[in-house]
């Protein structure tokens, strides 16, 4: 049994919470680090991330095929956050792969507060498949741009970074469809 007084929908990360602690505890329970296929596809924490956030939302990690999901595409900050973070530290990371940045240590007269503001973060239904269209209008853009250019750009943010001229050039690919656009803005 599961049992949260966490208020749903608060945008919170419980359901990401939920995952990274089952599966940890299944993994070490069933040794799953020493299955072949772990070891070919689950290298470090970084992997371990992307692999239960893929676990979550149902889509295939490296050659781990993916199920039907319930989360939301996208997502693996949190999982990151939740196994990749350093105590006493702030770390950069960015994503689509899974890359750690830069870490500056956290002043000890610093501290986060963590609240609930009352707004829902509703992300199943109707909010779900809106929330999921998002992610696959940037990939979308992505793969435009990836084609128009003949790059291999993983995001948008990537394809923004390659070339000062790139957001204008995304303008471009995106004119055609207004969905598009207003992902891109």
């Amino acid at each position: 049994t599961f049992d949260s007084n966490l208020p749903l929908a608060s945008g919170m990360s419980s359901s990401s919470a939920l995952v990274v602690a089952t599966a940890l505890a299944v993994v070490d329970h069933d040794d799953l680090r020493a299955h072949p296929a772990w070891r070919a596809n689950v290298q470090d924490d970084l992997d371990l991330a992307g692999y239960l956030a893929t676990i979550e939302n149902g889509l295939t990690f490296k050659d781990l095929p993916g199920v039907r999901g319930v989360g939301t595409f996208g997502g693996s900050e949190d999982h990151t956050a939740m196994l990749c973070c350093h105590p006493g530290q702030l770390t950069e990371f960015t994503f689509c792969p899974i890359v750690e940045g830069d870490s500056v240590d956290l002043p000890e007269d610093l501290s986060f507060v963590v609240a609930v503001s009352g707004v829902l973060a509703e992300k199943t239904g109707d909010a779900l498949e809106h929330y999921n269209s998002l992610s696959l209008n940037a990939r979308e853009l992505a793969g435009l741009w990836n084609d128009a250019t003949g790059s291999e750009h993983a995001t948008v943010a990537d394809a923004l970074a390659s070339d000062e001229d790139a957001l204008e050039g995304l303008r471009a690919v995106a004119a055609h469809d207004e969905r598009l656009t207003k992902r891109l803005n």
